[in-house]
């Protein structure tokens, strides 16, 4: 008789990582960390690249004195994850390859049947988009998709005190992304600043977090109205400035601000106002914390919320501790719990999916020179430049 695979209640999580470059050292520590994970494979077209991972991951195991289930074992290493994608005892694919791929390594790793996390974006399109989330649906897997400041207690705070109506009726909510990426980075890979792979720039690169927090929080958008242009930054297509007026469906507005041009780089802001109070996020740190009516509670909350150890969680100090790996700890924890229980991930395909939709819609405002554009969009626009500024 064949022999049968033991149930995932009972085992450890077989995870491989697709695409070993910047991203994928941060999905292998933090699969070490999570008690019932373990990395079986990696995949990279450049096998030094996907070498220094798995030599990463089991060091890493050794410093942390972590053991997993047949000892500290180096992951498998492919230069082709079709290949690699043929183990059964890989049940998560980490999608960690250029935007713009993701749909396409994802779908794949679907169809053979293994859970997915795909990196932010979903993707660059709706279309493609779409095609992932039926994929999972039709293959009956589960997609996660990786927003991991939705994971930062900090931001679960605001979440939930929005939800018990502690803010009153949200009037505004606003998102600004204001970085620094020098030409050195785009010319850094052939993808960046290219609307096929990137799928756009300091809005669906470094924005799409922030963007993402700013629909989770006061979402969904009904419709934009934007400026984006490419300044200051040559050979590549896509933008480094943008600016959005937003309007929520409950009625509320916004403003989303991103940028690649501002040097140094300023925190990521997050910012809610009610009619009964406002909250400031920047990054992890909650900064402001005000009420009408102010408990005691609320007096002492930034204190407490901006303590290192209470940042991290009161329950689980992995959670975001600032070392490689952490920041995506609680969503390859929460994957773990998924496969093994059979709910949905705590942050969808779906769910991923609008904040990218929001920003496509950011993009076709700016080609149309700010006319307002409503959501949900019926199509992807064909991805070109913007009016020169």
């Amino acid at each position: 008789m064949p022999e049968q695979k033991t149930p995932a209640a009972q085992r450890e999580i077989g995870f491989a990582i697709v695409g070993c470059g910047v991203i994928g050292p941060w999905h292998a520590g933090a699969i070490a960390r999570v008690a019932g994970a373990r990395l079986v494979a990696c995949a990279d077209n450049n096998k030094e690249r996907a070498q220094e991972l798995a030599r990463g991951y089991g060091d890493l195991l050794k410093k942390l004195d972590i053991t997993k289930e047949g000892g500290n074992v180096v992951p498998a290493v492919y230069t082709n994850y079709k290949t690699m994608l043929k183990r059964d005892d890989i049940d998560v694919i980490c999608v960690c390859v250029p935007s713009g791929d993701h749909a396409k390594v994802g779908i794949e790793a679907a169809q053979a049947g293994k859970h997915v996390i795909s990196e932010k974006p979903l993707d660059v399109t709706l279309a493609k988009m779409d095609a992932f989330i039926q994929a999972t649906q039709n293959n009956h897997v589960q997609l996660a998709a990786i927003f991991q400041r939705r994971f930062d207690p900090n931001a679960m705070r605001i979440k939930q005190a929005i939800e018990a109506g502690k803010f009153g009726k949200i009037l505004q909510a606003d998102c600004t992304v204001k970085w620094y990426r020098a030409q050195k980075y785009y010319d850094s890979g052939e993808w960046r600043g290219t609307w096929e792979l990137d799928g756009g720039g300091c809005l669906m690169n470094q924005g799409v977090h922030g963007v993402d927090l700013l629909q989770w929080f006061a979402g969904p958008i009904a419709w934009v109205q934007s400026w984006c242009a490419t300044t200051a930054r040559q050979r590549i297509q896509v933008e480094t400035q943008a600016i959005a007026i937003v309007g929520f469906k409950s009625g509320a507005h916004g403003v989303i601000q991103g940028s690649t041009v501002c040097w140094p780089g300023e925190p990521v802001i997050n910012q809610v106002f009610g009619t009964k109070g406002t909250a400031s996020l920047q990054d992890s740190r909650l900064t402001s914390w005000k009420f009408m009516k102010e408990t005691a509670a609320d007096k002492n909350m930034l204190n407490e919320a901006n303590n290192p150890m209470t940042r991290a969680s009161g329950t689980d100090p992995l959670a975001a501790l600032g070392q490689p790996g952490d920041t995506h700890y609680p969503q390859i924890k929460d994957m773990v719990e998924a496969v093994r229980t059979g709910r949905a991930p705590a942050c969808t395909g779906q769910d991923a999916r609008h904040a990218v939709e929001v920003i496509l819609a950011i993009y076709e405002s700016a080609r149309r020179g700010g006319e307002r554009i409503k959501l949900p969009l019926k199509a992807d626009s064909p991805a070109t430049g913007f009016p020169k500024a």
